[in-house]
């Protein structure tokens, strides 16, 4: 799906047969402040929202909905862009270069000590481990479940 402009100037979503369709815009623009991520300052809750809309909170404004463009940032795809944070070392090892990353994962290696030490204690064995989701994972649950989503309308389409 690409983003596009319609003949008036809007964004609008093409499909992967290039047909355009309007993007739902419900809930991402303020309703009446200029605030930049709160939805209103009398609404209490915006469309199609769990929020309680009886009682409005001064302290906890609605807030607005992720705008489309945001979510639907293309992802890499290409080898170098994926592998930029790592470089093949003398021995022909992959070697991750980001301190970020490096220093992110620092205590990966304790953490699994712990868990095998824990798991040998109670009798369990070392197959019972389990991996921590952040070794080299930077993304957040929301953008894990979004990614694993994000071909559902592809699926969809070519099953009907």
């Amino acid at each position: 799906a690409e983003i596009a402009q319609d003949f008036a100037g809007e964004s609008c979503q093409t499909d992967i047969l290039g047909e355009i369709k309007d993007i739902d815009r419900t809930g991402q623009d303020p309703e009446d402040i200029a605030e930049e991520l709160a939805y209103s300052s009398s609404i209490p809750a915006p469309p199609y929202s769990f929020l309680d809309s009886k009682k409005y909170d001064k302290k906890a404004p609605p807030p607005l909905y992720i705008r489309f463009e945001d979510l639907n940032i293309p992802k890499p795809v290409e080898k170098d862009e994926i592998l930029q944070s790592f470089f093949v070392n003398e021995r022909g090892y992959l070697e991750c270069s980001d301190e970020k990353i490096k220093e992110a994962n620092k205590g990966v290696i304790p953490f699994i000590l712990k868990e095998l030490a824990k798991n040998l204690l109670t009798g369990k064995g070392i197959v019972a481990i389990s991996l921590p989701v952040r070794i080299f994972q930077p993304k957040s649950l929301l953008e894990r479940i979004l990614d694993a989503c994000s071909f559902v309308p592809i699926f969809f389409k070519k099953a009907c």
